[in-house]
C-alpha cells in the first residue's frame, strides 16, 4: 500500500526529463522510495527468517506424526527418493539453511524420524 502510494509520486519522463533537466520532485520521491526499501529490507530479512524458523516445525511435527502413526519406515524410504531425484545435497550449511530453507535438511529429518521411531519402539 505504501509502496504504491509512493510509485504514484515519482513522475512520468516528461518534457523537462527529455531535454536533461531534473525535477525536484522526482528526486525526492526517488530519495524517499531509496530510504523505505532501505527500512523495509532488514524487516523482510528478519519475517523471512520467522516464517522459516515456524515453516520448519511444522515439517518435524509432520514427520512426527507420520512416524507416530508407524509410517517411518516409509517416510525415510519416501525422503531419501525425493532427495536422489532432485539431488538434493545431503549436507548444508546450517546456518545458510536457516535463514533460506522452508524445509529441514535431510540429515535433519531422517534423525528425527529415527528417533521418534526408535522412541515408539520403546513404548
Amino acid at each position: 500500500m505504501l509502496t504504491a502510494h509512493i510509485l504514484q509520486k515519482v513522475p512520468t519522463a516528461g518534457p523537462a526529463v527529455r531535454q536533461g533537466r531534473g525535477s525536484k520532485h522526482g528526486v525526492a520521491a526517488i530519495v524517499s522510495l531509496f530510504l523505505f526499501l532501505l527500512v523495509v529490507s532488514p524487516v523482510d530479512e528478519v519475517l523471512s527468517f520467522v516464517l522459516n524458523v515456524v515453516s520448519r516445525a511444522f515439517e518435524f511435527q509432520a514427520d512426527a506424526f507420520a512416524a507416530g502413526l508407524g509410517y517411518g519406515k516409509e517416510l525415510r524410504a519416501a525422503l531419501l527418493r525425493l532427495s536422489k531425484e532432485n539431488k538434493g545435497a545431503l549436507h548444508v550449511d546450517p546456518w545458510f539453511s536457516a535463514m533460506h530453507y522452508s524445509h529441514p535438511p535431510l540429515v535433519q529429518r531422517l534423525g528425527a524420524i529415527d528417533a521418534n521411531t526408535d522412541q515408539k519402539k520403546r513404548l
